[in-house]
């Protein structure tokens, strides 16, 4: 008996003993998800309980940026990289490697703040907010605007996108944050204005996150006078 063979049976003794079930989610959180379920084994690198992988019997159709999820539980694991084990020309098993996500649907949208302040001109001294005696407005400024652009690029973090689409994404969202500090001329706002659309086609793929950007994206777009 080959070793290849008997690694190959000792892994299937495992498998039937304390595998289950394994949902496959390809082009996770877009349009096209699909999911389709096998019979795997989640288990870790020996010491190293950080180190996951899913382990399976046959080469299946897993690739980095799939998404596994064991069947029952709510955690997502994005697959980084995928190896078959061959010993003496025998597949013994197929292995994804996997870092932990954060589900989508655990995302939830900021609180609305009620104090916000309107600045006009310079500001000299300190600025009262949500006193007992303070009654001050809604506006976005210079600040608030980074701070909803650095919203945005979290949310595209978590956005299951290739690397080129996840680049260009980040990129356009930190091109809108230097135009942010120009004067509005015409030639910056029709920058500014094809940066805006281009982000929100992007966030548009994503049923999940898509809506949860969109506030921050109205936002900034309002500070530059622009309307969706």
């Amino acid at each position: 008996m080959s070793i290849g063979y008997s690694i190959k049976q000792g892994f299937l003794a495992l498998l039937r003993a304390a595998g289950g079930t394994v949902i496959i989610h390809k082009h996770w959180d877009t349009p096209r998800q699909n999911s389709a379920e096998v019979k795997g084994l989640k288990n870790n690198e020996k010491g190293k309980p950080h180190m996951v992988m899913f382990q399976f019997s046959d080469h299946l159709d897993i690739e980095p940026n799939d998404v596994l999820q064991q069947k029952g539980s709510n955690d997502l694991w994005r697959v980084v990289e995928t190896e078959d084990h061959i010993h003496g020309d025998l597949l013994a098993y197929f292995e994804a490697k996997v870092e932990k996500i954060t589900a989508a649907r655990t995302i939830h949208p900021p609180t609305p703040s009620t104090a916000q302040v309107i600045i006009h001109g310079p500001n000299y001294g300190g600025i009262q907010v949500a006193s007992s005696n303070s009654s001050q407005s809604v506006s976005i400024g210079s600040i608030e605007i980074h701070q909803q652009l650095g919203q945005l690029r979290d949310l595209a973090e978590k956005m299951a996108l290739d690397e080129t689409d996840k680049e260009e994404l980040l990129l356009a969202i930190e091109r809108v944050g230097q135009l942010a500090e120009k004067p509005k001329s015409e030639a910056v706002l029709s920058r500014v204005k094809e940066k805006i659309d281009l982000i929100k086609s992007m966030f548009d793929l994503s049923l999940t996150i898509g809506p949860i950007a969109l506030p921050y994206i109205q936002g900034i777009a309002q500070f530059f006078g622009f309307s969706l």
